[in-house]
């Protein structure tokens, strides 16, 4: 949306467009693998289950890492226990559920109110038409 666009551009301005893109990637994740996996067992099954422990890997590795480029700061407990069900193979569409609501609630607390604050929410209004200055 343009809305989001805008928002992560601000994000970008300010080296925290991390957040966002962690936040979208994780729901990606989220919604791509809700629903039933294949039941049968089979090359079907094992492949639906190695997308998702590998897809779950990557966004580990790009966002959740001590290491990672692209860190977003987690509480260590959630870090950990991502970590921990990667490791063992424990991996479900809810993987991300605690990191994506904390990473949401940042955002929130910190990231919009800075950008509401910003000359660029007011370039967001005046885009839309409801502000003339």
């Amino acid at each position: 949306s343009f809305g989001k666009s805008m928002f992560r551009n601000y994000l970008q301005k300010n080296f925290a467009d991390e957040n966002i893109d962690f936040w979208v990637d994780a729901n990606e994740f989220k919604y791509t693998y809700s629903g039933p996996m294949v039941e049968n067992s089979g090359s079907d099954s094992d492949r639906g289950k190695d997308d998702l422990e590998s897809s779950a890997k990557d966004i580990f590795d790009k966002y959740c890492h001590e290491d990672a480029e692209r860190q977003v700061n987690l509480p260590h407990a959630i870090r950990s226990s991502i970590e921990k069900s990667i490791e063992k193979g424990e991996v479900a569409e809810s993987l991300f559920d605690p990191a994506i609501h904390e990473i949401y609630n940042l955002m929130v607390r910190d990231n919009y109110l800075r950008f509401k604050k910003s000359p660029d929410f007011l370039e967001f209004f005046r885009c839309l038409g409801l502000i003339d200055v």
